[in-house]
């Protein structure tokens, strides 16, 4: 019989063995898929980040051909102080070698000139080289990328010709052409492709040509043309006249993981089954390692897995103990490292949490024997200093610990640096209940204090941190009780057609009524609604209100005018926005042409996909769309193609110093050039005075809105009067 079992025990060890190898096999292969399909999509990625640097510097660089074309045209068929002009363009849009003026197809002018003299007279239209793409430009009217090509001085090299119609009484006829000489070693020094060559990624540029991609132009050190398909991938890049095809690749060697996975799986399975035989011929130590493992499981639960620190738990505990003595003076330290998001986003959780090991490390290192270090939130710290008599000797060990946390952490070959914000609760006179709990509330709220004060802050409980706090809190306790009891109202400030200098629409302004301290500007509460959420049902309300107005206008016979809703970005996000707007616009029966949908450049440039998708819901709705305070974010003009908007509002920054400042008036009227291109119409908010109004006519500015045409008024004022 003893026989027998143990026949069985072998046997089931044998089955175990087998079906693990079996299922190790099965994970092995798609483990090795999953890689490689992950590799590839990061090989997508890169390629498709990398041709947008291209392309959008391409863009930028092309853009000095259109303004002194506009120039050309402007002074009929001459520039003057050319050189002046075409410097400013190199310096302020840069990645360009030289511009060139050829009237007729002759060059006559190159900026700067030195080492170019050889090209002055050169007949474009007969003589070059590239002499197709100029007759094509001429032919479509358009600019055209001509290139790459090697220059006599050295260097690879593209040239932008934009042909120059020029209207007179005969007709429209061509004048010649401005040209953008880039280099591309230029070009791809504002990429990533250097650093990523040092890294192991090889890449290439393409053009395309009637057979295909055409030949390389381009390419990194150690490309090679013999690369398996499955490790590369292109990205295509649209230029004037053609395009390009950039090609990002990296080597792996999948063979010797085949392998591996075979060997561990092997393992594995032998470790299994051999576990399985143990348990099954020794219960006994089974018994005992379970033992063990609760032990184990007990210890994991008051100490944190990452740090090996104390967790809040046992961190409560100890200062539990410590409240039991009365007698004890202690501190207790809360600390909020700053900077350590950045570093998370920019290197990866695993960079992370060496520096989260670091930091701990450094900590244990600076305190004494009897003193306790835990880690409570994900960058959060507390320290229990005993025997603290003094504010003075507590700042002093505070100090020490940022002097320790600031020195640089190695990660990815990059020194990068951190700081820590503390928050200091003496104890126990801080607190007059012996209360762990209240000890941890006094810490923190010092450390909001320190927060407030920059990244190296460092703060002390004080009775009046938490009045600063709880004043907040009735604040957005107020804003619920608002949105209740409907104490909000609408403003409603003119916006100008300058042309005409018509008001054809106007921007919606919330308000609060407040019952105690009167009349509240949105400066004063919105920040607290964006922070707590309670800006989305505020904005359905502004937005429900401005329908309503739209309507009354409607009924009581006014000439119809469109009204502007600002959208926040925290709004922005909510994934119930769109059938909201459309719930609304179906109940209160509008023509939803006359609501427009106002958001900030930063919605926008967080998740432009996201944006695209939202926004296109809304024009389907029939609503315009502006993006506002344009120029404040980082997005370009190349990315508006990009996104289905209707109007774009230039910030009132720009505005100001409009009359004054050059640099200010050249964006304006950059701006508007390539708006109007775009087919986009242009507002500029923040007029207050007549010059500035004359600097915008002069650009062909749309609208106007701010004090020189009207005030924010109450909705009666307007639905009255206009």
């Amino acid at each position: 019989m003893t026989k027998l079992s143990k026949n069985k025990r072998n046997l089931c060890t044998l089955l175990i063995f087998v079906l693990c190898f079996l299922a190790g096999l099965y994970l092995t292969y798609h483990i090795i898929k999953f890689s490689e399909k992950a590799r590839r999509s990061l090989l997508y990625d890169i390629a498709q980040a990398q041709a947008g640097l291209i392309e959008r510097r391409l863009s930028r660089s092309i853009l000095a051909t259109h303004f002194l074309a506009n120039a050309v045209t402007l002074h009929g068929g001459s520039i003057p102080e050319f050189d002046h002009q075409a410097h400013q363009l190199i310096e302020t849009l840069g990645g360009i070698s030289n511009l060139q003026l050829a009237p007729a197809g002759i060059i006559s002018s190159i900026y700067p000139l030195v080492g170019n003299e050889k090209a002055i007279g050169h007949n474009i239209l007969k003589h070059d080289a590239h002499r197709k793409e100029a007759w094509q430009a001429i032919n479509e009217n358009r600019t055209v990328l001509a290139g790459p090509f090697e220059l006599s001085q050295g260097g690879l090299a593209v040239i932008a010709r934009r042909p120059v119609m020029i209207k007179d009484v005969t007709g429209e006829h061509f004048w010649g052409f401005v040209s953008a000489l880039i280099f591309l070693e230029d070009l791809v020094s504002v990429t990533d492709l250097p650093v990523l060559e040092s890294k192991g990624y090889r890449f290439s540029l393409h053009r395309s040509s009637n057979a295909g991609h055409g030949e390389s132009f381009y390419n990194s050190a150690g490309w090679s043309t013999g690369l398996n398909s499955e490790q590369q991938v292109e990205h295509n890049i649209q230029i004037p006249g053609g395009l390009w095809h950039l090609v990002v690749c990296k080597e792996y060697l999948f063979v010797p993981s085949y392998l591996a996975g075979v060997v561990l799986t092997f393992l594995m399975a032998g470790l299994a089954s051999l576990i399985l035989y143990r348990i099954l011929n020794q219960p006994e130590l089974l018994q005992q390692q379970l033992r063990e493992s609760c032990a184990k499981l007990d210890r994991l639960t008051s100490y944190d897995i990452l740090t090996g620190l104390a967790n809040r738990k046992l961190f409560q505990q100890a200062l539990l103990r410590l409240s039991e003595d009365s007698q004890q003076n202690a501190a207790l330290l809360y600390m909020d490292l700053s900077g350590f998001k950045r570093i998370n986003d920019s290197f990866g959780r695993k960079a992370g949490d060496q520096v989260l090991i670091e930091v701990s490390q450094r900590l244990r290192n600076a305190v004494r024997a009897d003193d306790m270090v835990a880690r409570l939130e994900t960058d959060e710290f507390g320290v229990l200093l005993k025997n603290i008599k003094s504010i003075q000797e507590g700042r002093r060990v505070a100090e020490s610990f940022q002097l320790a946390i600031r020195q640089s952490y190695l990660l990815e070959q990059h020194e990068v640096q951190i700081s820590v914000c503390i928050g200091i609760t003496m104890l126990p006179g801080d607190c007059q209940d012996l209360d762990s709990e209240c000890w941890l509330q006094n810490a923190g709220l010092a450390l909001y204090a320190a927060k407030q004060q920059g990244k190296d802050g460092i703060s002390f409980f004080d009775p009046d941190i938490q009045a600063s706090v709880m004043q907040a809190l009735q604040l957005e306790q107020d804003l619920r009780y608002a949105i209740d009891e409907d104490q909000f109202t609408l403003f409603f400030q003119p916006q100008v057609e300058l042309k005409q200098q018509q008001i054809i629409g106007y921007e919606a302004l919330i308000r609060w009524q407040h019952p105690d301290k009167g009349l509240q500007s949105p400066l004063d509460f919105i920040p607290v609604a964006e922070e707590s959420g309670l800006i989305v049902p505020i904005g359905y309300w502004v937005f429900e209100q401005a329908c309503q107005m739209i309507k009354y206008r409607d009924e009581q016979g006014y000439e119809p005018r469109f009204v502007a809703v600002n959208l926040s970005p925290v709004q922005f996000k909510d994934p119930q926005l769109t059938s909201r707007i459309r719930e609304i616009l179906n109940r209160i029966e509008i023509n939803p042409a006359l609501l427009e949908i106002e958001v900030t450049e930063s919605s926008l440039i967080q998740d432009v996909e996201q944006a695209v998708e939202v926004l296109s819901c809304m024009r389907h709705l029939g609503l315009t769309i502006s993006i506002d305070d344009f120029g404040t974010g980082y997005s370009s003009l190349a990315q508006l193609k990009h996104l289905p908007v209707d109007t774009l509002k230039i910030d009132r920054s720009f505005i100001i110093g409009l009359a004054s400042n050059p640099d200010d008036q050249m964006i304006v009227e950059a701006v508007v050039v390539m708006a109007h291109k775009l087919g986009l119409k242009v507002v500029a908010e923040g007029v207050e005075n007549e010059e500035q109004l004359a600097v915008l006519v002069s650009c062909s500015c749309d609208i106007g809105q701010g004090y020189l045409f009207g005030r924010p008024g109450p909705e009666a004022m307007h639905a009255v009067n206009l």
